[in-house]
């Protein structure tokens, strides 16, 4: 990380500013079919906004500004007030008349949280910060994103670069520290806005669709609770410090995170176990986390206790429907996440299907001899024995005596004399042996 001098506090945010207009539906409908919405709510957006209003809702006391536009109309009045309460600075914000604010719908399935967006660039499209000047500032930190979606900033440069890597590369310079946040486009499209940005990056917060796209690495898309490919994942970041990021690179997915570091170090950490009921919306879900990761950085935290407040950022977030309404201070993230548990990380697909080879199989109780002649047995003795199948009624013990068990299978009187005439001792036998008069 570059030296940072000790008048340098806070953060800047560059990039996305929207409005997110939460609709929650109770399923996604297929093509010409009626989805019922259940539930509007309005709220900020965007990876640029997202990440100072996150910061501020961890708790953050440092100072926080945007670079952004917007438009003249009522979602603009509703940012700049939202970032007034919060104590965002608003001075790098660029109001374009006639413009649009940009907004996304995003669609919330009720069960399971799963979202479909339909985004507007708006003002965004018109967004450049190429040229800003960065020696002015006193932050320690400018965090970027998301290149995809800003016409003007993706636009190529003499160089090889584009609009984003021009500002990061000047933000370096002028002594920042530089974060990078991507959105999820096509991989080709990912790959062609962010690899040029990558050279003049301290550190990088992505998702595993996004490094793979940006590392060529391709490797199952992990669930929650599923297995989980732990190497790919981790060569995914290595290969991102590999490409020019030269602090940390960090990949999160929906059962943890990993990072990497110069040298070949790596972290794991699992996320938070939260039950399916609990989550309400993953949309923000990504801003939390990596709004978790830079406070960690900006307070030079460890990277493990980094990872964990980012995972636990990401279970606040997903437990309400709006984009930052159910991130806490970070301390009380924390504290809630202790007390749900994380996900154990190490279980990979190899590992995944050997425990399951090695379950125990079921072994069927013992069956008497009776059993493979169900016809001859009375209907009552069926009745009984469905009952303790089921579980409905204690097992039968089976008598040890041995002509007790040979009595068990009689069904006759003749079987009955016959299965004791058997046991009897000899001098018995000898009195049997006797013709009847």
């Amino acid at each position: 990380m570059n030296d940072i001098p000790g008048p340098r506090a806070g953060v800047l945010c560059a990039g996305t500013i929207l409005v997110d207009v939460g609709k929650v539906i109770d399923a996604y409908p297929v093509l010409d079919h009626l989805a019922t919405i259940e539930q509007v709510s309005l709220s900020t957006g965007g990876p640029g906004l997202n990440m100072a209003v996150d910061l501020r809702m961890l708790g953050a006391t440092f100072p926080i500004g945007m670079l952004g536009t917007v438009g003249e109309d009522e979602h603009a009045a509703f940012i700049l007030a939202e970032c007034a309460r919060l104590g965002i600075d608003t001075t790098g914000v660029r109001t374009l008349v006639g413009a649009v604010t940009s907004f996304t719908d995003a669609m919330i399935e009720r069960d399971g949280g799963r979202r479909t967006f339909f985004h507007h660039s708006g003002a965004n499209a018109l967004f450049d910060a190429s040229t800003a000047d960065m020696q002015s500032s006193r932050a320690r930190m400018l965090h970027a994103g998301a290149p995809g979606i800003h016409r003007v900033m993706d636009s190529p440069l003499p160089g090889d670069g584009n609009g984003w890597s021009a500002l990061l590369q000047r933000a370096q310079a002028a002594g920042l520290h530089t974060n990078l946040e991507l959105v999820s486009l096509t991989p080709g499209r990912t790959a062609e806005v962010a690899l040029p940005c990558l050279p003049h990056l301290d550190s990088i917060v992505i998702n595993e669709l996004e490094a793979g796209a940006l590392t060529g690495i391709d490797a199952p898309v992990p669930t929650a609770c599923g297995p989980v490919d732990w190497p790919a994942l981790e060569a995914m970041a290595l290969g991102m410090i590999e490409r020019g990021v030269s602090v940390l690179a960090v990949v999160h997915f929906p059962a943890g995170c990993v990072a990497a570091a110069p040298g070949g170090r790596t972290w794991r950490q699992g996320s938070v176990r939260l039950p399916r009921e609990q989550v309400r919306s993953t949309t923000g879900a990504g801003d939390a986390f990596a709004a978790g990761i830079i406070l960690g950085l900006h307070e030079r935290w460890p990277v493990e206790r980094c990872l964990q407040l980012g995972v636990a950022s990401a279970a606040a977030c997903v437990r309400s429907p709006n984009t930052s309404d159910g991130i806490k201070p970070a301390e009380t993230c924390l504290a809630e996440a202790d007390r749900a548990g994380y996900r154990q990380p190490g279980m990979g697909y190899g590992r995944w299907h050997e425990a399951l080879r090695q379950l125990p199989t079921a072994t069927p109780p013992p069956r008497s001899c009776s059993a493979t002649h169900p016809r001859r047995r009375p209907q009552h003795r069926l009745r009984a024995r469905g009952q303790r199948l089921a579980g409905t009624q204690p097992p039968r013990r089976i008598p040890r005596d041995p002509l007790a068990r040979s009595l068990r299978t009689c069904r006759t009187a003749r079987e009955i004399r016959v299965a004791r005439r058997a046991h009897r001792g000899p001098s018995c036998a000898c009195r049997e042996s006797r013709p009847t008069l």
